[in-house]
């Protein structure tokens, strides 16, 4: 056989690629061998030539995005390298329905085919497809049951005061004797965690706090190292407090819900903490919620505050360094892109000036009246922004009910209806923050401004940075500092002026 005769040959043979996925059901979890096995002799029943096998081993059926094996089987397929793609059953390819169809669809699109080696359709007939569709259907139907077997389990649990899914909870030990289950505290590590909680409130950040057990050598539940979501999530499900998260689901899917939107039931559990103390941390969440990452775990009570006042480079924000032995503010703008002028103030400067300006708040009476009626005013315009937000919600939610009977009287595709429905939830998303922004924004202060100054001159050395940041936000929205001109004498430039600029004036 000549040397084109045999490449030819090469080419008309069917190119397959295995795709193999376990399942994290125990009792359909068939091993990646036995699948692996059975897909190689269909091939060589069919004279298909193996170019590789893709696993995705132990990954639930319903999680598209999170199949490293499928999407890279799919790459091959556009990419031109295979022709077939051999799975055990249908139901390995996707348990969802739209995903099926995805990836039938980007295979055929190209000329390639999907076949099972124990569920074999002549897909290029019509009855074919049909019992192939069937198969898909099946799965998407057993995969919906479970999670309906499931999501019952777990309102039963919750019903009688347990957690959903069952395992260790921080600060107790799970008992099960007799077919009962109860939660009692660990002595061992109750104190630690109502400390965890105390911490919080004091003004550290999760971070902070999960750097001071490390220190200590206190393990998480796993036994391992904290993190900052490790201690977030311990103190956030109210576990110790006594209460259980209700569950909210989107269709069938479970979905995460912000602590300030969750409703709270009351479990079976004894409570570590009282119920003042969650109190506490619920209301230092929220207040922290809204707050950029660098002011949630300052390193100085001016953290996000610091503002350039040029124009020229945008009115950027300002950071802290260390220039020789003595710290300054520097434009970030400048130092990035080099806008606008050079500046830089001295934080001894900086701190001087914000100490004279709380001392005058403090003491001018005339001054607590105008700052108190600029509160006002500003209350006022804010809660205005808050109806606004608020009406624009249940626009957003009227259109989600009105795109869902769409969907089920059969006029919006189901992929169509899954695109629409994610971007109206990312903008209603970002109404919701707003909202939250709004009403955080539009609470009275416990103190009025003249009194929260002398408050925080009083105690400014002993507080911490974060309580210290926290009661600066209540008064001021940013500092301001404007390069100084050119010196007449060409030696130079001016020291730049700084200017405090009240919350008050700022809204």
């Amino acid at each position: 056989m000549t040397a084109p005769a045999r490449a030819t040959r090469a080419r008309s043979i069917p190119r397959a690629v295995i795709y193999v996925r376990q399942s994290l059901y125990r009792e359909e979890s068939v091993s990646l061998e036995l699948q692996e096995t059975s897909c190689r002799e269909y091939c060589v029943r069919n004279g298909y030539t193996v170019v590789d096998v893709i696993p995705d081993p132990g990954i639930s059926g319903r999680k598209w995005d999170k199949r490293p094996g499928i999407q890279k089987v799919l790459a091959m397929v556009d990419a031109g390298q295979v022709d077939r793609v051999i799975v055990w059953r249908w139901a390995r390819l996707s348990r969802k329905g739209v995903h099926q169809h995805i990836a039938i669809d980007r295979v055929e699109r190209v000329g390639a085919v999907v076949e099972s080696s124990t569920e074999p359709f002549d897909t290029k007939t019509a009855g074919g497809q049909f019992g192939r569709d069937v198969m898909l259907a099946a799965a998407t139907f057993e995969s919906n049951q479970k999670g309906e077997q499931w999501r019952e389990a777990h309102e039963r649990r919750r019903r009688l005061g347990l957690p959903a899914t069952g395992g260790q909870r921080y600060g107790y030990i799970r008992r099960i004797e007799g077919g009962n289950e109860w939660y009692e505290p660990n002595l061992d590590t109750a104190e630690i965690l109502e400390w965890m909680y105390d911490a919080y409130i004091e003004g550290k950040g999760f971070a902070a706090i999960g750097r001071d057990l490390n220190a200590r050598g206190v393990p998480n539940i796993r036994g391992s190292r904290w993190t900052q979501t490790s201690v977030a999530a311990v103190l956030d499900s109210g576990f110790g407090a006594g209460f259980l998260a209700r569950a909210e689901y989107r269709g069938e899917k479970q979905i995460s819900v912000p602590i300030g939107e969750r409703e709270w039931l009351t479990g079976a559990q004894d409570p570590i903490i009282d119920e003042e103390k969650w109190s506490a941390y619920l209301s230092a969440r929220h207040a922290r919620t809204h707050m950029a990452p660098r002011t949630v775990n300052p390193r100085h009570p001016l953290s996000g505050l610091m503002r350039c006042g040029d124009e020229a480079c945008g009115r950027g924000p300002m950071n802290r360094r260390k220039i020789g032995k003595h710290y300054t503010f520097t434009c970030v703008n400048r130092l990035r892109f080099g806008a606008g002028e050079p500046c830089n103030v001295m934080e001894v400067r900086v701190i001087e000036h914000l100490m004279a300006w709380l001392a005058e708040l403090a003491d001018d009476v005339g001054i607590a009246a105008r700052t108190a009626r600029e509160v006002r005013r500003a209350q006022l315009r804010v809660r205005s922004d808050a109806d606004a937000a608020r009406a624009e919600l249940a626009g957003i939610d009227k259109e989600l009910v009105e795109l869902t009977r769409q969907l089920v009287a059969g006029r919006v595709p189901e992929m169509a209806y899954d695109a629409a429905r994610d971007q109206l939830m990312a903008k209603r998303s970002d109404v919701e923050r707003r909202v939250a922004l709004a009403e955080q924004a539009s609470v009275e202060p416990e103190q009025e401004p003249q009194e929260l100054a002398r408050d925080l001159l009083r105690v400014w050395d002993v507080l911490p940075v974060l309580r210290r940041r926290e009661m600066l936000a209540q008064l001021i929205a940013h500092v301001e500092v404007t390069p100084g001109e050119p010196d007449s004498a060409g030696r130079g430039r001016r020291h730049a002026s700084i200017r405090v600029v009240p919350k008050w004036e700022s809204q």
